[in-house]
């Protein structure tokens, strides 16, 4: 489940039965109805305005940013932070040594890992294919060419 489905089943959990699309089949062709489907009911935007107008007085009140200064210094050390999103897990690794300076730091896109699948899904399939096997992998090739 993506961030953003899971972000309407905490704040708005009626709403999610509205905008959930059950996918029947793998092909390529039944996703990208599946994602059309989903684009029109968040295509609504009375009630999505609604939406956003219900989790906005849910919202806690006061700050909600972080204060930094202009220059942040990490502690020396490697860490390294994930989240899901919409494509996959975004990974963040930082390497310091003390200074304002990082000595190493990465993104790790979702897109690369999820192009890994791209021979599997083609094998046995005809190269006219390959775009709606390439499009239903719904990757960012910014992210694969990092």
């Amino acid at each position: 489940m993506s961030a953003y489905r899971l972000l309407i089943w905490a704040l708005l959990p009626a709403a999610a039965t509205a905008l959930a699309v059950a996918q029947t089949g793998e092909d390529p062709y039944r996703q990208a109805m599946a994602q059309c489907e989903e684009a029109k009911q968040k295509g609504d935007f009375p009630a999505m305005a609604a939406a956003i107008r219900q989790a906005l007085k849910q919202m806690p009140q006061g700050d909600f940013r972080a204060k930094v200064g202009r220059i942040f210094k990490p502690p020396a050390g490697e860490v390294y932070a994930r989240v899901e999103s919409p494509r996959g897990e975004l990974g963040c690794y930082l390497l310091s040594d003390g200074s304002d300076t990082p000595a190493r730091f990465h993104w790790r896109a979702p897109s690369f890992a999820n192009l890994q699948a791209l021979p599997t899904m083609a094998r046995g399939g005809l190269v006219a294919d390959m775009v709606a096997v390439l499009g239903s992998i719904d990757i960012v090739l910014g992210d694969v060419d990092r």
